[in-house]
């Protein structure tokens, strides 16, 4: 299913937000924190073990797919930025 004709840039990084604090143990829902390690992967799928708060891996494929162009554009700042510093190394 492609979404990314009907999903602004903004919106993308807000779903990338909502499941990267899930991931990380931050659960957007009941905002209650957990190790990363705490949370449940099951399948490609995360679940908040406190409120069962579930992001499905289709979802995040989808999330991911969208997020895309933002994290190209973050990947270019960074290797300018890294190239920068080598050569600020080399004097």
């Amino acid at each position: 299913m492609n979404l990314s004709l009907d999903v602004s840039l903004e919106h993308a990084r807000a779903l990338h937000r909502v499941w990267r604090a899930l991931n990380d143990g931050a659960c957007p829902s009941c905002r209650k924190i957990h190790n990363s390690v705490d949370m449940i992967h099951r399948n490609g799928d995360i679940q908040c073990p406190s409120c069962k708060f579930c992001i499905p891996k289709e979802e995040i494929d989808s999330i991911e797919f969208l997020f895309s162009p933002a994290m190209d554009g973050a990947m270019e700042i960074f290797t300018s930025w890294r190239k920068s510093r080598e050569k600020s190394r080399e004097i």
